[in-house]
C-alpha cells in the first residue's frame, strides 16, 4: 500500500469543499555524512518504524574517532577543571588550559555527531521507500527515505474571501462530523489558487489515507 498526496482541494458551492485526507507530514531524510551503506532495512518499507535503524552508513573509523575524542575531552576537562583553582596557575595559563579543554569539547561533539549520523533510525514513521542500497555511495545531502508522520491526518482545502472571513469562530464539518480542528490559515490569497485562501485542518489518524472528504464551513 501507498499513500497518494496529491491535494485535489474541489470547490462545489459555497461553503462546501473536498480534498484528500494526507498524512500530517511528509520528510525526505538526507544523509549528513559521507560514506559506504552497510545495511538497509528493505522489511520497513510500507511500515510504521519503531525507533529502528533503517539506513546504516559505515562507522568502523567514526567509531575510532569518537572514542579518542572522547577520551581527549575527559582528560582536557578534568585537568582544567583541577588547575583553574590553583593559585600557582597564572591567568593566562588558565585561560589557555580553558581554551584548549572547549577546543576538545567541540571536537568531542562533532565526532558523536558525525557517528550518531551513521545510523538512520526513525520512530513512529510510515517509511514509503528506502532510496539507497547497501553498497551505495552517500554524500551529505542525499537523498536516503521518504517517509510521513501519520499520528495525526491533514486536510488542505482553498476556501473563498466569504468562507475565511471570521473563520476561527465558523463551524468545520468533515465527512459530517467535527473530527477535524482549524490548525491553521492564509489571510494572503495562494500564489496558484490566486482568488482563494489555503486553510490547513488536522484531526484523528483514519485507516486509510488518501480519501476523499468534504468540507463543509458554516
Amino acid at each position: 500500500m501507498r499513500y497518494l498526496l496529491f491535494l485535489i482541494p474541489i470547490f462545489l458551492y459555497s461553503g462546501e469543499y473536498f480534498a484528500k485526507v494526507e498524512p500530517f507530514m511528509k520528510y525526505t531524510i538526507s544523509s549528513k555524512v559521507s560514506g559506504l551503506v552497510t545495511k538497509t532495512n528493505q522489511k520497513l518499507i510500507n511500515q510504521v518504524a519503531e525507533d529502528q535503524t533503517i539506513i546504516q552508513i559505515d562507522d568502523e573509523v567514526s567509531k575510532i574517532n569518537y572514542e579518542l575524542a572522547k577520551s581527549t575531552y575527559d582528560i582536557k576537562r578534568n585537568f582544567y577543571h583541577k588547575i583553574k583553582r590553583l593559585t600557582t596557575k597564572s591567568k593566562i595559563e588558565k585561560d589557555n588550559e580553558k581554551i584548549t579543554f572547549l577546543n576538545a569539547k567541540q571536537d568531542y561533539i562533532r565526532a558523536k555527531d558525525d557517528l550518531q549520523s551513521r545510523s538512520i533510525r526513525a520512530n513512529n514513521l510510515y517509511i514509503e521507500d528506502i532510496l539507497v542500497k547497501k553498497g551505495n555511495f552517500v554524500n551529505p545531502g542525499t537523498p536516503l527515505l521518504k517517509a510521513y508522520d501519520i499520528s495525526r491526518a491533514k486536510i488542505t482545502i482553498f476556501v473563498s474571501k466569504e468562507d475565511i472571513l471570521n473563520i476561527e469562530n465558523k463551524q468545520i464539518i468533515v465527512n459530517g462530523g467535527s473530527d477535524f480542528k482549524l490548525l491553521r490559515y492564509s489571510k494572503i490569497t495562494d500564489s496558484i489558487q490566486i482568488s482563494s485562501y489555503k486553510v490547513e485542518l488536522t484531526g484523528k489518524s483514519p485507516t486509510y489515507f488518501s480519501q476523499i472528504a468534504k468540507v463543509e464551513i458554516k
